[in-house]
Order: C-alpha cells, then structure tokens, then sequence
C-alpha cells in the first residue's frame, strides 16, 4: 500500500512517485503527507476538501496537480520547493478556487495563491487581485518582470523568494509593507526605490540581493526591520529620508562596498551590529538628538576605523557600562559637531568629561577643533588646574593650543608670563 491513510487523512505517501491517484474515500490530505516524494502528477478526487499546510512540499520531480471540485482549504506553503511544478489545473466545478493558465487563484480572482515555478519573462498579475499569498512565486526563475494591478494591497512574506531573474516590479503606495523576506535571493535588481506611501520594510527583504547597488528609502517609511540588506555585497548607497524611526539588528550587515551612510534625525532605535561587517565603510553621520539606549551599542561595536559623527547621548546608565576607551570615542565623535549639539547632549557630555578629567582631557585635546575647545572653556573645564595638562596634550593641535593660551592669558592674571611663553613656543612651530 502507498498510502498511510487513518480516519479519512491521508498522513503519509509512501509511493515510488510518477503519477498518483490519491485513493478514493480520503477527506483531507495531511501536513507534508507528499514531503520530498517523487511524484510527477497527482490527482486530487473528488471527496477531498482539504490540503493541509505543506502536503506536496520539496517534490523536486512534481509537474502537474489536478485539483477536483470538492477542495474547500489548500493551506500555507503547499507547493513550497517543487521546482518543476509547471501546472496547476482547478475543476471548472469547483466553488473555491480557480487555475488560470496553470495558476491557482482564489475562486472570486482577488487572491493569487501559487505561480509555477516554471513561469517566464514578464508575468502580468489579473486586474482585480488584491493579495498575492506567502511564497507565491518562490523560486520563479525565469520571470524577469512582474506588473501588478492598482488593485493589489498587500504581498506575503516570500512572495518572491529566489527569483533570480526578476529586476522589475511596479510597486506602489497602496501596499504598506514590503513583507518579511519578499526579495530575498533576487540578485538581478540592481536599484530600487521604495515607493512613497510604504510605511515599513520587515527583515531580509532585500537580503542576497548581492547585486544591488542603490536603494532609495522614502519619508514614509517608518521601520526599516532586521537584516534587511543582509549581505548585498555590491551595494554603495543607502538613501534613508527624514521620517524613518527605527532600523533592525544588522539592517546593513555584510554590506562590503558601503562606505558611507547617513541616518536621519528622525531616527530613534539602532539595532546591534547594525554595519557589522561593512568593510570598506569609512564614515557613518548619525543626526538624531535621542536616540534610545540600544542606539549606543550599535555605535559602539563599530570598528575604529570609521569616522563617526554623533548629535545624541546616552544615558548615565548605559554610560557607565562602555569602557573608558568608548567613553571617550563617543566624547570624540560628538564634539566633532558641537556648533550643532543641542543644550541638552553638551550639558551631558561637559558631565561626563568633568567625572574623569584625566582620562579624557588627554584624547579630547589632541583631536579638538577650536570650536571644541571653546566649548571645554565655556564649560569651565580649561582653567588653572587643567592647563598643563590641556597644554602637553594640545602639543600637536597648535590652534587649539592657541586659543587655550590666549584664554588662559585673558582670564587669569597670574598667567602672563606662560602666556608669553606659550606664544613663543607656538609660533616657532
């Protein structure tokens, strides 16, 4: 017997493939009851209302299903990984579902449920249809080109899993998201804009796409979700417009040839490991005021090499658990800014370089701008107990070493004759 069937469910397909006729009598065909099998053709009689999630998956020899007009349910991911499926044929009778030139549609044509696999060059879906299902058109890999309908509102997570010649497709605003892992393994798109109007972008959907080169992301966007341009290797530009607000853990891990990227000021949530592995990055410029407390990780496990630009602070709490050397990185990166800080970031940093002057005072000083300097005077930080450690730290930064000079001169009286020591000495540099 080729068939483990119990009560009218058909659990298990034992078969040596080739054409199947499901027997007679079975009500529902089970979860993964044709798993990996060899069948070519199977015919579904009459009697069987329901397919279960998965029930012909993985049948890599699988070309042609004959679906009877009794199936009332065929659930999620039936057909997931027949790569040779080429037809999939509905009764005329059959009051649920309806095949159109070998593709199953719900019966009333609002919802595309599988393209087969073997579908090519450009594929027009039907005015009308308002879904297309989970895992669609996975593995399609002779479609070059989708044009959707006005109609469409919304896209299942995998729709276009591993269709490896797809480069085109005429999204727009009237689908909120872009699903979880819908463009996953298309590695013929080589830009795209996401249209205005989307409102968030989930995890992996542009990831592999290992030929992408630009994305553009709009104001609309809210969330850009978890490993979303996981190793696009080729891509060089990320456009990220003011209004997003929050981007996943390791959005842009693996991008080897992103060398700069700016995140707007909208932004508030940094997953961790953000840029891992981004290795030709060089400068990253992080505009936000308040940024949350996980933001910091995200900065912090950045490598040393890469120019940062900061407008936010941590709190005294997340403060406290980064080491010296990345306390003063983040004191280094926000005072490259300080004509733009807020009131709110400098009184946070002149706090935390007043807690531990001699750990930071030395660093701060070799890498200060003249704008930075003002600042540590402004803050009181430069003054008489200070200066000869701010001095023999400024030996190589004479600007900086100027103005400190002259403030000390014009703010302590005591101090002239330095002063004109000091002088001498920078301008015999």
């Amino acid at each position: 017997m080729d068939f483990e069937i119990k009560d009218g469910c058909l659990n298990k397909y034992t078969g040596n493939g080739g054409v199947v006729d499901i027997p007679k009598g079975t009500e529902v065909i089970g979860e993964m009851a044709f798993f990996k099998s060899a069948a070519e053709v199977i015919n579904i009689p009459k009697g069987v209302k329901r397919i279960n999630a998965s029930a012909f998956s993985a049948c890599t020899k699988l070309k042609t299903v004959n679906i009877s007009e009794t199936v009332e349910v065929i659930g999620d991911n039936v057909f997931y990984g027949d790569i040779y499926l080429t037809q999939i044929n509905v009764s005329e009778k059959n009051r649920f579902f309806k095949s159109v030139s070998g593709v199953l549609y719900d019966k009333g044509m609002k919802t595309l449920i599988v393209c087969p696999k073997k579908a090519e060059g450009v594929f027009t879906v039907p005015d009308g249809i308002e879904e297309i299902k989970e895992l669609s058109f996975d593995s399609c890999g002779q479609i070059t080109e989708i044009k959707l309908p006005e109609s469409v509102t919304k896209i299942g997570g995998r729709a276009f899993w591993g269709c490896t010649k797809l480069s085109r497709i005429n999204l727009d605003g009237r689908i909120k998201k872009l699903s979880n892992s819908i463009f996953y393994n298309c590695p013929a798109i080589k830009e795209f804009t996401v249209p205005d109007g989307i409102e968030e972008i989930c995890g992996r959907v542009f990831g592999y796409c290992f030929y992408l080169k630009k994305a553009v992301i709009p104001k609309t966007v809210k969330k850009i979700g978890e490993n979303c341009f996981r190793d696009c290797f080729r891509i060089e530009e990320i456009v990220l417009e003011e209004g997003l607000e929050s981007i996943g853990e390791c959005a842009f891990f693996d991008c080897y040839k992103l060398k700069t990227i700016t995140i707007p000021k909208s932004v508030r949530h940094l997953g961790r490991d953000l840029l891992g592995y981004c290795r030709s990055l060089k400068s990253v410029e992080i505009l936000s005021e308040n940024l949350d407390d996980e933001s910091f990780e995200a900065i912090a496990s950045l490598e040393d090499s890469v120019e940062i630009s900061i407008y936010s602070a941590p709190s005294e709490e997340m403060w406290n658990k980064f080491d010296e050397k990345t306390q003063s990185a983040f004191i280094n990166n926000a005072l490259k800014n300080i004509k733009s800080l807020n009131y709110h970031v400098k009184s946070k940093y002149s706090e935390y370089i007043k807690k531990n002057l001699s750990t930071f005072l030395p660093e701060i000083c070799r890498k200060a701008s003249v704008e930075a300097a003002e600042f540590l005077a402004d803050e009181g930080i430069i003054n008489s107990d200070t200066r000869d450690l701010i001095l023999e730290s400024m030996e190589e930064n004479p600007a900086c070493k100027a103005y400190v000079v002259d403030f000390l001169g014009r703010n302590s009286g005591n101090l002239n004759d330095l002063f004109e020591t000091e002088i001498n000495d920078i301008f015999s540099l």
